[in-house]
């Protein structure tokens, strides 16, 4: 009985050169990466850990002041030509970087519109050490915009668009929410090799993502932030 039992275990057992070939496979498909301190990836592809989405744990690098070298808010925000009054829906809003600072122009609400908990958590931190009270955190996935038809007057999208596995739903949803003669302001990456930013392979070409908002009759502005940042200044 003892034999039976022992033959039946090695027959389940994995041999030493299978548990090799296993770890092997896992080896290969696991990547890892790090970031600057703007949050930006140096190395390695992140997607068999977060997807592309930035990794809700680093919040806190994307308010480091050093990250306005790159992007400084004022300059990119002005842009938009804010007024105050305007309703304004950021989208992909993170812990507050831009959302506050666009708070801070209109004096009236801002959806902070975030699919990550965390990070809207983190924003409202922000928020209240800035003493910014006018932003309202909307848990959503953009497919699927938790906010009224009509009800936003600008839109503004930071570093979201290369995540978005259908853009022409996303494109739908910003055109439901948007009110007439609305005002949009899209940033992302450029599709060229650098260190800071997500692979090359999930970026979006400028020219291409252009087309695709083209298609969708928006009328549209090409700006470049720096020389791996490129922004659209948007109406329909």
């Amino acid at each position: 009985m003892q034999k039976e039992r022992r033959k039946a275990e090695e027959k389940n057992e994995a041999s030493p050169g299978m548990m090799n070939g296993i770890f092997s496979s896992i080896a290969r498909n696991i990547t890892f990466c790090s970031r600057d301190h703007y949050g930006h990836y140096l190395k390695g592809d992140c997607s068999m850990i977060y997807g592309h989405r930035f990794n809700p744990e680093k919040a806190d690098l994307l308010l480091d002041p050093r990250r306005r070298e790159k992007l400084p808010p004022e300059e990119i925000l002005a842009l938009l030509e804010i007024e105050k009054g305007d309703i304004i829906a950021d989208l992909g809003s993170g812990n507050g970087y831009f959302t506050v600072p666009i708070a801070e122009k209109t004096g009236t609400t801002v959806y902070a519109v975030d699919i990550e908990p965390k990070m809207l958590d983190s924003l409202m931190d922000h928020a209240a050490k800035a003493d910014v009270k006018n932003i309202q955190p909307v848990t959503s996935d953009l497919a699927q915009i938790k906010l009224p038809n009509h009800s936003v007057d600008k839109i503004f999208s930071s570093m979201v668009m290369h995540e978005i596995s259908s853009l022409n739903a996303v494109i739908g949803e910003i055109k439901r929410i948007v009110r007439p003669n609305a005002k949009l302001l899209i940033l992302d990456w450029e599709a060229i090799e650098m260190k800071a930013g997500p692979p090359l392979k999930v970026r979006i070409p400028s020219e291409k993502l252009k087309a695709i908002f083209e298609a969708h009759h928006f009328r549209v502005e090409k700006r470049m932030i720096n020389s791996g940042v490129y922004a659209f200044v948007m109406s329909l």
